[in-house]
């Protein structure tokens, strides 16, 4: 269920409030490329990854401004028949003002049989908006 809950907190950021829910979700198989712009209306602050597969895999992930390829940004991996997620803090990996200037999100699943999910689960809406 997609959906977002306002996190009763003072937000640190000027001008945003920190939201938290789903906002995005997209998937790929085997060693497809995800390459997904950010909706217009927020900076992500915190991303979701889940794998489920059946081969030893290696996953990429990357922000930037421009449409994703094939990456070779950060690494998460394992290996064999397994279901598992991790959540990364994008904004201690590249820093508050580099979020903002993102436009895309993505990155790839390499030597990999299964299905790789990426989800927006906290972000920064203008406040007011």
């Amino acid at each position: 269920m997609l959906g977002r809950v306002l996190i009763n907190q003072k937000s640190e950021y000027a001008g945003y409030k920190i939201m938290r829910g789903t906002k995005d979700i997209v998937s790929t198989s085997n060693d497809g490329v995800i390459s997904r712009l950010i909706p217009q209306e927020i900076i992500p602050l915190t991303f979701k990854l889940e794998w489920s597969g059946t081969a030893k895999w290696y996953i990429h992930f990357a922000m930037q401004s421009t449409p994703i390829g094939w990456i070779n940004g950060f690494i998460w991996s394992g290996g064999g028949k397994e279901t598992c997620m991790t959540y990364m803090d994008v904004e201690s990996l590249y820093g508050f003002e580099y979020l903002k200037k993102c436009k895309y999100f993505g990155g790839n699943a390499t030597n990999a049989t299964g299905t790789y999910k990426i989800s927006i689960v906290k972000w920064l809406e203008k406040a007011g908006a």
